[in-house]
């Protein structure tokens, strides 16, 4: 399956580095598992993919494979992106946020389910501390929604993975790209 062959790649590729993270903040030497959270991870995948609008069955199937694909050869979002396009009808802009959109919430899914794994408990919210963070009062986004919260005031503040915020974890709003840092328990 070509999913689960992706994931489990990008696994095996972020897995040094995530590990040392966690192994700095908890003291603690994590080890590599092939097969960590597979399942989780492809069903994370599939449901964000499912969750853009106006797409049938057919496409959702294959706009998985184009960004999964693409993102596994280093194809660039734009070349992602036409290939979307082209596929549903889609404009290019909206194409190509979709492909951006969904890369990202397939690396934020895989960083957030190994620091689960690893026993961590609580993370500190970070931007990208500038005019497009939503809630960011002299940005372009001021006004924040029930999809996709003020982010603007989370920054730096720490949350438990078990209470996260009503718009979810970092990453994970439409267009995010907040990420999480871990916290030492």
């Amino acid at each position: 399956d070509l999913i689960a062959d992706f994931v489990m790649g990008m696994d095996r590729q972020a897995s040094p580095y995530h590990n040392r993270t966690l192994e700095i903040l908890t003291g603690i030497r994590i080890p590599d598992r092939s097969e960590w959270r597979k399942d989780e991870i492809l069903s994370a995948v599939r449901a964000n993919v499912a969750l853009v609008n106006h797409l049938s069955d057919d496409h959702i199937d294959s706009v998985e494979k184009i960004i999964l694909a693409g993102m596994q050869s280093g194809l660039p979002v734009d070349s992602q992106a036409a290939f979307i396009s082209e596929l549903t009808g889609r404009s290019m802009a909206r194409a190509r946020f979709l492909a951006q959109d969904q890369g990202t919430k397939v690396h934020r899914s895989l960083c957030h389910a190994r620091y689960m794994d690893a026993g961590v408990t609580r993370f500190t919210w970070q931007t990208q501390d500038d005019s497009t963070v939503v809630g960011n009062p002299g940005g372009l986004y001021t006004s924040p929604s029930a999809l996709h919260g003020d982010h603007w005031s989370r920054h730096g503040k720490v949350f438990s993975y078990g209470m996260p915020p009503s718009d979810g974890f970092p990453g994970h709003a439409p267009g995010c790209r907040c990420w999480e840092s871990p916290l030492p328990d």
